[in-house]
C-alpha cells in the first residue's frame, strides 16, 4: 500500500513553504524527448526529517544506514486522542525497540486540500515516551508531527535520539496493526528529503 502524497504543483504545503514548481524543460516535438524541471523544498509532501532540521549540529540523512528506512511498523489508531497524542495514548500498543510507529489520527478524517492549524499532533510527553522505547522512526498523517506554532521541542526530543520523523503520510483507509514499512528518501545528505512510503500487512 502506497501511503505517500502525490507530488504536484498545487499540492498542500506547510505555511510559508514554497509550492513545488514543475514544468517541462524539453518536449518531444522540439527536443526529441520529454523532460521536466522539478523544484521543491526538502519538506514537501511525504518526507522524512533529519536532526539537522531542528538542531544546528544535528545529524543529516546521508549519515543514516539504509536499513533505518525500513522495518516492522505498528499503525496506532489515535483518532480518539483528539488534538494531542500523549504518552498514555501510546502505551499498550506493543511498541517494540528499534521499531517504527505510525500515528493515525483525526487528521485522516480530512483531506490534504486546505491547511489546518488545529491538526492533531504529538505531545512532548508522547515524544519522550517514544524516546524511552528506543524506536527508530515515527510517522504521522499530517505535514508536521508537532503542534502548529510550537517551539520544535517535540522534533528536538525525537531527533536528538536519532529517531527519524516521517511527515505527510496518507493513512486514511489503513487499519491499525503490524506492517512491513518501507520509507526510502531520495539520496540526499541534508535536513530532510521527500520519500516514497509503502506498507505491507504482516500476517
Amino acid at each position: 500500500m502506497d501511503i505517500s502524497m502525490e507530488l504536484n504543483g498545487g499540492m498542500l504545503t506547510y505555511p510559508k513553504n514554497v509550492k513545488p514548481k514543475i514544468k517541462m524543460s524539453k518536449n518531444m516535438k522540439k527536443d526529441g524527448v520529454n523532460q521536466s524541471l522539478i523544484c521543491i523544498e526538502s519538506h514537501t509532501g511525504t518526507h522524512v526529517d533529519a536532526g539537522y532540521h531542528a538542531m544546528h549540529n544535528g545529524w543529516k540523512l546521508g549519515k543514516r544506514p539504509i536499513s533505518d528506512f525500513f522495518g516492522e511498523a505498528v499503525v496506532i489508531d489515535a483518532t480518539m486522542a483528539g488534538k494531542l497524542i500523549t504518552a498514555s495514548d501510546l502505551k499498550a500498543h506493543g511498541i517494540k525497540r528499534n521499531g517504527i510507529v505510525l500515528l493515525k489520527t483525526e487528521n485522516s478524517r480530512h483531506t490534504y486540500k486546505k491547511f489546518r492549524k488545529d491538526f492533531a499532533s504529538l505531545a512532548i510527553d508522547g515524544a519522550r515516551y517514544l524516546k524511552s522505547m528506543h524506536i527508530k522512526a515515527v510517522g504521522i498523517d499530517y505535514l508536521s508531527i508537532e503542534k502548529y506554532g510550537s517551539d520544535m521541542s517535540v522534533h528536538k526530543a525525537l531527533l536528538s535520539s536519532g529517531i527519524l520523523i516521517y511527515e505527510g503520510l496518507v493513512l486514511k483507509g489503513i487499519t491499525p496493526g503490524r506492517y512491513s514499512f518501507y520509507g526510502l528518501p531520495i539520496k540526499y545528505d541534508g535536513d530532510a528529503a521527500p520519500a516514497r512510503v509503502m506498507l505491507s500487512k504482516l500476517a
